[in-house]
C-alpha cells in the first residue's frame, strides 16, 4: 500500500459508496464532509504541501488528520470499511 493507491480506493469510496450509497441527506452530507477533508489532507501529504517541518503545527495535515481519526474514529471506521486504507492512514500520522 502507499498514499497514491490509498487517495484511489478514498475516492473511489467517496464517490461510489458516499455519494450514490448513503440515502439519508444528512448522513451523506456529513460522511462527504469527513471523507473529503480526509481526502484533502491526504493530498497534501502526498504533495509534500505544509507550511512548515513541524508535524504538530496547527496547519500540519499530519496533525490535522490525527485529530480527525481522533474525534471521528467510529465514523471513519465505517466509512474506509478496508482495514488495510485505514491502518495505512493510522500509521502515517
Amino acid at each position: 500500500m502507499d498514499l497514491r493507491k490509498c487517495l484511489e480506493d478514498l475516492i473511489m469510496m467517496y464517490d461510489n459508496d458516499v455519494c450514490c450509497g448513503i440515502q439519508d441527506d444528512e448522513e451523506r452530507k456529513n460522511a462527504k464532509l469527513l471523507l473529503g477533508e480526509i481526502i484533502i489532507l491526504l493530498t497534501k501529504l502526498q504533495l509534500g504541501m505544509r507550511c512548515c517541518e513541524n508535524d504538530n503545527c496547527p496547519v500540519s495535515p499530519k496533525r490535522e488528520l490525527k485529530r480527525l481519526f481522533d474525534d471521528n474514529a467510529t465514523e471513519l471506521r465505517r466509512l474506509i470499511p478496508y482495514e488495510v486504507n485505514y491502518d495505512f492512514i493510522l500509521n502515517l500520522l
